[in-house]
């Protein structure tokens, strides 16, 4: 088990098995950066394979990847959303989410549920609904640009 920022032990989500085979439909063949724009009544998905690094406590690499919307606003790019997911194996892990334009909050939304410094520190509540959104949203994507 994991050490939580709360200090209980839980086990980080997962995607589900279906999001799983989308994120890696994705993410296939990427080297550092792509685009998928098969519909056009739709946003473009970015893909970036961020980095790929290991950790003491996992005997397989991590990677890190980023998948997001952006639009431009008075010349700033706005991630509309924009999640990054942690590849250990053939198991993904939702880790950060991003929102600029969020109704909820004028500043946008900003959440890491992963950390993975000198330690890692994860919340599980949050890390859930990072894996609870993203198993809908990676849905969503393949509806849009791969039917």
């Amino acid at each position: 088990m994991l050490k939580t920022k709360t200090g209980r032990d839980k086990k980080m989500r997962t995607l589900n098995q279906k999001a799983s085979k989308i994120f890696n439909k994705i993410v296939k063949d990427i080297n550092h950066y792509k685009e998928i724009k098969n519909n056009d009544a739709f946003m473009a998905v970015k893909v970036e394979k961020l980095e790929t690094f290991k950790y003491k406590h996992f005997d397989n690499e991590i990677t890190r990847y980023s998948i997001g919307h952006t639009y431009k606003q008075n010349g700033d790019l706005v991630s509309d959303p924009r999640m990054e997911f942690l590849k250990i194996g053939e198991s993904v892990f939702p880790s950060y989410y991003e929102q600029h334009n969020s109704p909820f909050n004028r500043n946008g939304l900003y959440q890491e549920s992963i950390i993975i410094d000198k330690e890692l520190e994860y919340f599980p509540e949050l890390q859930k609904d990072h894996a609870i959104f993203a198993n809908t949203w990676l849905n969503n994507i393949n509806n849009q640009q791969f039917k």
